[in-house]
């Protein structure tokens, strides 16, 4: 084509045919901008925490106390492609015109072009894309326990309970050119897109906050103990427990959980508990905002069709592309998850000889925490009666079904399910 001047466009490409001096308008569906080279791409992540707490004894109550501050920051930068500069440099008449013709060379290094468009082009039309995410959280709590609150017929019942405040917040910055600060009008079709980044659809800019209120309290009740001497009811204990939140941004939730443990004999118990858990949606998810994406598949259904008809001779020959568009939203009416599960187990008497302990069931705070081997067996509280070494942790890692005589493993059933009492992590 020639330019306003007379002149002839020297990215012409060389011996066209049916193509008129004026040229044609040309539209690329797939375009990928080998000259630019590799995108590089930057992440800086920054960890700021600050814990103090207190703890101590008063009135036979132990007690503890924290205040936790932290911050997370993360900054991801990335190679992007202004729009309007590109439009600008497609449109100008000297050799700082970027030419869309050159397309990538087995030759070129890293897969690049051969024969790129000049530097001062590529300088003009690449920029870089900034992202910069911050969550915090300011935390509370006081909490306070007590073995012996009263006793009754079996024993001491304990107590323990606390109270807990956090404050979260949220901020997703993303780049002027992609939140819809800057809009891109095509100078050729007219139409105009939120982002001026070549590419790469509009997302905005999220953020939030939210204040939650906790308390919970907890009850160890002994109704047969040792002493009684009741014929196959060596002890029975009972845990009562219940958690309560309120969070500012969706309501309240409260929820119970009932356990038990009984000592047929020295060294063999039943035990089982019945719990329902939640987990609150994340702040993210509950703000107010929308983006929409755009993509191409295969419609399948038409391939299908084009082979019936033998209009293709293989349905890998099938080039029935369709686009499609969907639009991601937040959900400011969005509750909270909510789950219901049950546990029962039994315990066999420890090998006293070898250290083993053969706990027949696991109790997990999550499917998470069981598929990460951090589950607590219930045979460890037979290896503390038998005064056995217990990890620290209270969880023993070192062999969770060990093996019988024979080879085998001891294993009976068992079902888990999400954290009594408190939210799922």
């Amino acid at each position: 084509m020639t330019f306003a001047d007379g002149t002839v466009n020297p990215n012409r490409l060389p011996n066209l045919t049916n193509v008129p001096a004026a040229g044609l308008p040309v539209t690329f569906t797939n375009y990928r901008f080998n000259d630019l080279g590799p995108s590089k791409v930057e992440v800086e992540n920054y960890q700021t925490r600050f814990l103090g707490g207190l703890k101590g004894e008063t009135w036979g109550w132990s007690w503890d106390s924290a205040l936790l501050y932290s911050k997370a920051d993360a900054k991801d930068e990335s190679d992007g492609i202004d729009s309007k500069k590109l439009a600008a440099q497609l449109a100008l008449s000297t050799p700082d015109a970027y030419n869309p013709f050159n397309g990538g060379c087995l030759d070129g290094a890293g897969g690049r072009d051969c024969t790129p468009s000049s530097k001062a082009a590529l300088d003009a039309i690449r920029f870089r894309l900034k992202r910069h995410s911050t969550t915090t959280l300011t935390l509370a709590d006081f909490k306070v326990s007590k073995p012996d609150l009263l006793t009754i017929w079996s024993g001491d019942v304990g107590v323990a309970a606390g109270v807990e405040f956090r404050h979260e917040t949220q901020q997703d910055r993303r780049d002027p050119q992609l939140d819809g600060r800057t809009p891109f009008t095509d100078p050729v079709t007219g139409n105009t897109s939120n982002s001026n980044v070549t590419g790469v659809n509009d997302t905005p800019s999220t953020k939030g906050s939210r204040d939650v209120g906790s308390a919970f309290v907890e009850f160890a009740l002994p109704l047969v103990s040792p002493e009684m001497n009741i014929p196959l009811v060596r002890r029975i204990d009972v845990q009562l427990a219940g958690r309560y939140e309120n969070y500012s941004d969706f309501g309240s939730v409260a929820k119970p959980k009932v356990a038990f443990a009984w000592d047929v004999v020295d060294g063999v118990r039943f035990r089982g508990s019945w719990q329902k858990g939640f987990r609150a949606p994340n702040l993210e998810t509950t703000n107010p905002f929308a983006y929409s994406r755009t993509n191409t598949v295969t419609d399948y259904y038409r391939c299908e069709a084009d082979l019936r008809a033998g209009r293709i001779s293989t349905f890998s020959a099938c080039t029935r592309g369709v686009g499609i568009r969907f639009t991601t939203a937040g959900n400011p009416n969005l509750k909270a998850e909510e789950s219901e599960s049950y546990s029962v187990g039994v315990v066999l008497p420890a090998d006293l000889h070898s250290g083993a302990v053969r706990p027949l069931h696991d109790h997990c705070r999550s499917l998470a925490d069981q598929a990460a081997g951090h589950c607590r067996h219930v045979g460890l509280d037979q290896r503390r009666r038998a005064g056995l070494s217990v990890p620290p942790d209270g969880h023993d890692q070192r062999q969770r079904h060990p093996r019988r005589p024979d080879g085998g493993r001891h294993r009976l059933f068992q079902r888990h399910g999400p954290d009594p009492g408190r939210p799922d992590p």
